[in-house]
């Protein structure tokens, strides 16, 4: 496993810990890199240090690079992050960690601190990209889940551990120089004190509590005046900032002015371990009076005190409890403000008695044992494992769909001929839709691969490509196989096999004239160009030949072997993914040649895909090597390395680019590829769109182009009452897309008008989906920017995705209205439409589908409400079945909402109608939609359709001709920054009374300022 960390905090490397300090995350991202690199997995580090190394265990460190608002987390690591394949990235803290796309499978935010509310907003707009959030403690968890509105099962706790190789016996415990005397020298009075006094301990930030034990009246002083013969060492930290500084000189200049305190500086984890040995209690009275909210959501200090035996004397508060349980530390209860009880702190120390520590020590080691390296990293993997089967269970379709948009052709058939053998009768149309494809595409290449080539070179030539000559000097690939053939003594021999038309050979033979080339191709006319090529440009140390590997043997086109046991290096570029057996190609190739050097380039990426419907059905690569494949295929082999060479992004916003791999003279032979589909995790979800049309002949294939690359299926209930041409057009957009782009699935069912209600169709058309997620859309809509999609498309926490929905008018012209609903949602099976009309999809009446996420980049256009004659048939065609839906769902909450909606606009025509004469069923219709309306604003669950009602509120008030009207605009902000006033949203409306202004006031109130603290 390829595993990639971010720790942006302290800068360090590899050897830091042994001569400086480390921040808690940091001691975090050392250790755990440490030991995921003693399981063998490839580790890489990106940190705030300035120059790369590798450490002693294998973990490659990286500077993160310049700090941008491009590259928030260093343009070196969102370089190599993003481009470079990898299995697993980790990113401590960060609040924008995940903004933008990474080349890896899983992505897992790692928290150390409290978690800020006011971040709710920046924090849901990142999590489509996270798969999973690791905490430190429960209590951790809970916060996490609580501030952020997080699914508590994509938050796992990773305790924080200690390393207790550190805390051994029989070290010297204090620097030379220090005026504490060695365990040896201890000393006891008649009444069992120690000569020197208690020595106490403070490790912790200054900020979290030094103040209540070094300031004007705090506990050193406190204990000094009672007479007590304590001394306190406090630890130094070596992250001061500007905005803390001024803070910490006042705190160590009062340490320097008390006599029984001393300041030991900043000291490496051995000397830590070694000065918590020698003290008799460590102090923390947390929190300190400038940061009255802070808890400890994993205290590493008190793991510490537990490996080094040393009592911990702290707050009852936050994950302090939960870290200390059966570890013998003394919580003290807070005072009612949550701060320290400075009295009980001063009574705890001076109680302490030394002659009792050795009883709590086995006590204290075992629970020390709970909070170790190894442990913590077995949580990780644990952690790890729970998202690899989120993102892969029940995923089969996208996983085969992910094979084949990757050209992982061979594995996919494979498990595909599996599947036909056994379930033939079973497999579900985008299945059956995809073994055709497969099939269609690739067979002919199996049938005669030389014959296809020759076939797809005339293509090719017929679309107006050329393959003649063309200097690839600057291409990367290029440059990363030149490095690898340098130092090839002169004279030396290159067999470049599968040479095309010579792009590579050529090149290389004029960058290296004193080495001698021979290109080998199974397509006649490459050869043909190549010498053209060559002859034109007055190349002479190179020689094309017309030959494949065949039976065991290079081959002419008439079946002679080659004698080619002269090459010195073997070249083998972006040629292994189009044969069927790669190692057996390598294998052979070595054995004919013994060359002393192979070097092999292969693409990663759904290169191919971008060209799929462009070129149908002409497809070339059977194989998609990841970089555990190579290694697995050829990392055995002497000398063996490996280089990646990013090539840029697809339209999905995959990175592409080529593997670069070399290797000595193998003594033994390569692996055979293993592929298991059941270790894929798709990159790109599938999608069904579900419609129900009527009449759709003129609009529909406008619909259907809008959603055809975004979706897997598209499943079309037409309504029986259809008069038009609307099949017909389901036939047309059949035949423009080729096989598999994207399976279409048509049929008829009754009328939602009159017989079922359009709830029950839509449920219908769910039903039959496949795919991942659910996309719902009419045919008088169209999806805007749908390639806005691909990357929310992924595993992540959220079960449904609000899409702008903009209702075009042309009268008034422009945009009529605009809503934000959940179009879009996880096909769990879980979730259903409620509504006869306007109808919702939600998983229990008036809960919705989950967590839900408006998305940034894509839109809905509806031409439905195109015209004021339009809108008033859609009108009065939808009142029977809103009272209808009023029957059957008399407790929807957004029933209700459209019921007053209606009633306003109901009363709105017949003004317009009658001359503005107010009648008594417009007064009975204001008094029902202004008590829904209330009924809405009580609601705690309701306030965004209150406030979103206040349009028609406003109308009905006007009916009934009582109320005031007010505005108001509220400004929340934190005090942080300027606030733009012209940016909040006011809200206008007329009132029935005071009181439901004064409600409506303090329910937006309430709802903006709750992540808040303390108010």
């Amino acid at each position: 496993m390829n595993i990639v960390m971010w720790c942006g905090g302290m800068p360090f490397d590899g050897d830091t810990v042994k001569h400086s300090s480390l921040g808690g995350s940091e001691s975090a991202a050392y250790y755990m890199a440490n030991e995921l690199a003693d399981l063998g997995y490839k580790v890489t580090l990106f940190t705030s240090a300035d120059e790369a190394m590798v450490s002693d265990k294998g973990v490659k460190y990286q500077p993160c690079g310049q700090f941008t608002d491009q590259s928030p987390l260093g343009d070196n690591f969102h370089f190599f992050a993003e481009n470079t394949p990898h299995d697993v990235l980790i990113v401590q803290r960060h609040p924008m960690a995940f903004k933008r796309r990474f080349a890896s499978k899983l992505n897992l935010w790692w928290l150390h601190d409290l978690p800020d509310a006011k971040n709710k907003g920046h924090i849901q707009g990142m999590m489509y990209n996270v798969d999973g959030v690791l905490v430190v403690s429960e209590f951790h968890k809970q916060k996490v889940v609580e501030a952020y509105d997080l699914k508590p099962e994509v938050v796992h706790v990773v305790h924080n551990g200690i390393d207790l190789s550190l805390f051994g016996e029989g070290r010297e415990l204090f620097k030379e120089g220090e005026d504490v005397i060695p365990t040896s020298s201890v000393r006891y009075d008649m009444q069992g004190c120690r000569e020197d006094g208690i020595r106490l301990l403070y490790t912790s930030r200054p900020e979290r509590g030094l103040e209540h034990l070094v300031g004007p009246g705090g506990i050193m002083e406190r204990l000094s005046a009672l007479g007590e013969r304590h001394h306190l060492y406090v630890c130094g930290y070596d992250n001061t900032t500007s905005q803390t500084r001024a803070y910490y000189d006042s705190l160590y200049q009062r340490c320097d002015e008390l006599p029984n305190v001393t300041v030991l500086g900043a000291l490496t984890k051995q000397e830590l371990a070694d000065v918590m040995r020698q003290c008799d209690a460590l102090v923390y009275p947390c929190p300190g009076p400038t940061i009255p909210e802070f808890d400890e959501v994993s205290c590493i200090t008190a793991m510490e005190c537990m490996a080094a035996g040393l009592p911990f004397i702290s707050s009852d508060r936050g994950a302090l409890p939960e870290t200390c349980d059966e570890s013998g530390s003394i919580l003290l209860s807070p005072k009612d403000d949550g701060m320290p009880d400075i009295d009980q702190f001063v009574e705890a120390v001076a109680s302490i008695d030394i002659r009792f520590h050795s009883m709590l020590r086995e006590k204290q080691l075992n629970a020390a044992g709970r909070f170790t390296w190894s442990n913590a990293c077995e949580m990780l993997m644990d952690a790890i494992e729970a998202c690899f089967l989120r993102a892969t269970d029940g995923r089969y379709i996208a996983q085969i769909k992910h094979m084949v948009r990757h050209s992982d052709v061979i594995p996919a058939l494979s498990d595909l001929a599996h599947l036909e053998a056994n379930y033939s009768t079973e497999l579900v149309p985008v299945v059956l839709d995809t073994i055709d494809e497969l099939h269609t595409c690739y067979e002919p290449i199996f049938e005669n691969q030389e014959e296809y080539y020759e076939q797809y070179y005339e293509e090719e030539a017929r679309r107006g490509v050329d393959y003649g000559p063309e200097d690839v000097s600057g291409d990367s690939r290029f440059i990363a196989v030149l490095i690898a053939l340098r130092g090839l003594p002169a004279g030396s021999t290159v067999l470049d096999y599968g040479c095309a038309h010579g792009h590579y050979t050529i090149n290389l033979a004029k960058q290296f004239p004193d080495l001698r080339f021979i290109g080998v191709d199974l397509v006649v006319s490459n050869i043909e160009r190549a010498n053209k090529w060559a002859e034109g440009d007055g190349v002479e140390n190179v020689k094309f030949i017309h030959a494949a590997f065949n039976d065991g043997a290079i081959r002419t086109q008439n079946g002679q072997a080659l004698s080619l046991t002269d090459v010195d290096a073997l070249l083998v570029a972006e040629v292994l993914e189009h044969v069927a057996d790669p190692v057996e190609l390598i294998d052979g190739l070595v054995r004919e040649t013994q060359p002393a050097k192979v070097v092999i380039t292969t693409p990663y990426g759904p290169w191919e895909a971008q060209g799929y419907v462009k070129h149908w059905p002409m497809r070339n690569h059977l194989w998609h090597f990841e970089r555990y494949d190579v290694v697995h295929m050829f990392g055995h082999h002497p000398g063996f390395k490996f280089n990646v060479v990013p090539a840029g992004f697809t339209a999905w916003g995959d990175p592409v680019g080529s593997f670069v791999y070399s290797f000595d003279t193998p003594n033994e032979p390569s692996v055979n590829p293993k592929k298991d589909i059941a270790y894929v995790i798709p990159t790109l979800q599938t999608l069904s769109v579900c419609m129900i049309v009527k009449d759709a002949e003129d609009t529909l294939m406008r619909t259907l182009k809008s959603i055809q690359d975004v979706a897997t299926e598209v499943i079309i209930r037409v309504d029986p009452t259809t008069t038009d041409k609307t099949l017909r057009v389901v036939d047309r957009f059949r035949e423009l897309r080729p096989l598999g782009y994207p399976t279409v699935r048509c049929y008829t069912g009754d009328t939602p008008v009159t017989d079922i209600g359009f709830d029950e169709a839509r449920n219908e058309t769910i039903d039959m989906a496949q795919c991942d997620w659910v996309l719902w859309i009419d045919a008088d809509e169209s999806l805007v920017s749908p390639e806005g999609l691909f990357r929310f498309m992924r595993s992540n926490m959220f079960d449904g995705y609000a899409i702008t929905h903009n209702h075009i008018s042309s009268n008034p012209a422009g945009l009529f209205k605009t809503d934000y609903p959940c179009r879009m949602f996880r096909n769990t099976g879980e979730v259903k439409f409620f509504g006869v009309v306007h109808e919702h999809p939600e998983v229990r009446l008036n809960e919705g589908v989950g967590h839900t996420l408006h998305l940034p980049d894509v839109s809905i256009a509806h031409y439905g409400y195109y015209d004021e004659s339009t809108r008033q048939q859609r009108f009065y065609r939808n009142i029977p079945l809103l009272v209808r839906d009023r029957e059957k769902y008399p407790d929807r909450t957004l029933g209700k909402f459209l019921w007053m909606r209606d009633l306003s606009q109901m009363c709105q025509m017949e003004l317009t109608n009658n001359g503005g004469r107010v009648t008594q069923e417009m007064r009975n219709r204001a008094a029902e939609g202004i008590a829904i309306w209330e009924e809405l604003l009580n609601s705690e669950y309701s306030l965004r359709l209150a406030v979103d009602g206040l349009e028609f509120y406003s109308v009905l008030n006007s009916v009934l001709g009582t109320g005031f009207e007010a505005s108001l605009a509220l400004d929340t902000s934190d005090g942080t920054r300027e606030t733009d006033l012209g940016s909040i949203r006011q809200i206008k409306a007329f009132f029935t009374s005071k009181e439901h202004l004064e409600k409506l006031f303090n329910a937006i109130l309430t709802e903006r300022v709750k992540g808040y603290a303390k108010v």
